[in-house]
């Protein structure tokens, strides 16, 4: 029973949805951190980390994360007890 670190990947539906995308993200969740990734063709992914109970479970983070207009993938990268 402790603190997870959860790092999920996610990627655009359009590259036009980025920045609406990640403030969604931002303003919604409050995550520990937030990094770009330079993907190809002026895609970027963002890489997200998420600080939460450990009872709480991962998976519902990606499926509330991929309800979000803008939001073509997520996918749990690290996982990690704190």
């Amino acid at each position: 029973m402790g603190t997870v670190a959860v790092v999920i990947r996610i990627l655009p539906d359009a590259p036009e949805n980025y920045e609406s995308m990640k403030s969604e993200i931002i303003a919604k969740y409050n995550p520990q951190s937030i990094k770009e990734e330079d993907l190809a063709f002026g895609l970027k992914a963002l890489r997200v980390m998420f600080m939460m109970d450990d009872k709480q479970g991962a998976g519902n983070i990606e499926d509330d994360l991929l309800k979000i207009k803008g939001v073509g993938q997520a996918q749990i990268e690290d996982m990690t007890l704190v």
